[in-house]
């Protein structure tokens, strides 16, 4: 007989039981088989469809003792997006998590639900099945095209809030699409036409969650250009754009061609092109409500008059705080700036610039022209490798500032070339800033002479530049 069938009337633990079962069994001169228990169970994963993804699980085992947890990994192929999980013999704390955990103290088995992604175009269903709501929550390219249909239709979004809540890719309404919109890719949120001036901007908020939009891709010879056409008197946040590749005219930016509210915590990487008031995140910030602040621009940033790597055309009570641009700059116009190109009645503090900049006249490492008497550059730092200015009009700082602008507490790169070459900049504080050497900028303790602490939000780090969202920025290469 098996020796785990007697005492089974008796509340004692089994490991207990098995040793007085084979004692009184032997005592009794009866032939024992003790079996020990099994303590070890599989975890059997599969995708459904077969062709949808696959599942990983870490540690992979083909079998696991009592108690292991699993962490398991739903995969989705390409035009497949995962849906949830059907789990047996155990549970998990969401089945909705594509990343999840599982303990494993039985024979498991579990199921990745993949579902096609089918592009169908705008999808406004998130919005005409409650038109009522105060926050909207988006997750596709289609709901975010949607968006941009509503708006242009006229709805604004005022007093509420749009939420992106996952990454998005675009590339379906750019260059994987010829066939949308003419080929000229991505139709802008909010619009104004400059002829007509018929206006439709985005007034609502919007968060990306941070959360990363890919694939903006636009070709136009329009004006108010950029993920947002037109956007004002509310707050675009926490939202990322990679390698966007943008071409308009005059109002041109990655995140925005013109924005009249706040822009908080971006960033844009990638190429961006226009006419005038160009710039690597945004065209053109005006108004007392606007202020970019905490954000950035890697991208390379060319037009024609009021180009800057981060706004190209900063006026009307607009501010730039606690923000930096790494990319190059270049225009073939007037007012070009490695942050800003034109500042009118508006402030630069506390920010950053280390991208070349080109232009034919006023071209400033920091701001191209500052011409205006509340005009206001303080507490920042102008690192460019090089100034080139094909006519007239040149700083390290600012090329232009007017007299009675405030002009304080900037740095400036002692290396510094203009057009390629070993420059002696004018001893004028105002326009060219306090030298900082490389060396000094290497052995600085990241806050670059105390402008930019950690207390203002910057991540600081001995040797390295300071950088937003928890990184420092290695030093480039005319730096080192």
């Amino acid at each position: 007989m098996r020796a785990s069938s007697v005492l089974r009337q008796f509340a004692v633990p089994k490991f207990i039981a098995l040793a007085l079962t084979a004692a009184v069994l032997m005592m009794a001169g009866c032939a024992v088989e003790v079996v020990s228990p099994d303590n070890t169970y599989t975890l059997t994963t599969t995708a459904f469809p077969a062709g949808g993804g696959t599942v990983s699980h870490n540690p992979n085992a083909a079998s696991y003792d009592a108690g292991t947890r699993v962490t398991v990994t739903a995969e989705p192929a390409e035009g497949y997006e995962f849906d949830y999980w059907t789990v047996t013999g155990g549970t998990i704390a969401d089945v909705g998590d594509e990343i999840t955990q599982v303990t494993v103290n039985a024979d498991i088995t579990m199921t990745a639900h993949f579902r096609e992604v089918v592009i169908t175009g705008p999808d406004t269903r998130w919005y005409t099945s409650d038109t009522t709501a105060s926050t909207y929550t988006l997750f596709t390219a289609d709901e975010l095209a949607g968006l941009a249909q509503l708006v242009n239709a006229g709805n604004s979004f005022t007093g509420r809030t749009i939420v992106l809540g996952d990454d998005v890719d675009l590339s379906w309404y750019g260059q994987e699409n010829p066939g949308f919109n003419g080929g000229r890719g991505w139709i802008p949120i909010g619009r104004w036409g400059l002829f007509t001036r018929e206006q439709l901007p985005f007034r609502g908020d919007f968060d990306g969650g941070g959360n990363i939009i890919s694939g903006l891709y636009i070709n136009s010879t329009d004006t108010y250009i950029g993920l947002f056409g037109n956007a004002g008197g509310g707050t675009i946040k926490n939202l990322g754009l990679v390698d966007v590749e943008v071409i308009g005219s005059t109002y041109t930016g990655g995140l925005g061609g013109a924005i009249g509210g706040a822009v908080e915590n971006c960033y844009v990487t990638g190429t961006v092109r226009g006419g005038n008031d160009v710039g690597g995140l945004v065209g053109s910030s005006g108004g007392t409500t606007a202020v970019v602040r905490n954000s950035y621009s890697e991208a390379r940033v060319s037009g024609g008059d009021q180009v800057g790597g981060l706004v190209g055309n900063l006026n009307s009570g607009g501010t730039v705080t606690n923000s930096y641009a790494t990319g190059a700059v270049s225009g073939n116009g007037t007012n070009i700036g490695g942050l800003v190109g034109a500042v009118g009645l508006a402030t630069v503090a506390n920010s950053y610039a280390i991208g070349a900049v080109s232009g034919n006249t006023n071209v400033g490492g920091l701001v191209g022209n500052g011409s205006l008497a509340t005009s206001a550059v303080v507490n920042s730092a102008a690192l460019n490798p090089d100034i080139e200015s094909v006519v007239s009009g040149a700083g390290r700082i600012a090329s232009r500032l007017h007299n009675s602008a405030t002009a304080n507490g900037n740095a400036a790169f002692a290396g510094m070339t203009r057009d390629q070459s070993a420059h002696e900049w004018e001893n004028n504080v105002r326009l060219n800033g306090d030298n900082i050497t490389a060396e000094e900028i290497s052995d600085d303790d990241g806050t670059l002479g105390n402008r930019f602490r950690a207390s203002n939000g910057w991540t600081v780090e001995p040797g390295k530049l300071p950088g937003l969202r928890g990184e420092a920025i290695d030093l480039p290469a005319h730096l080192r």
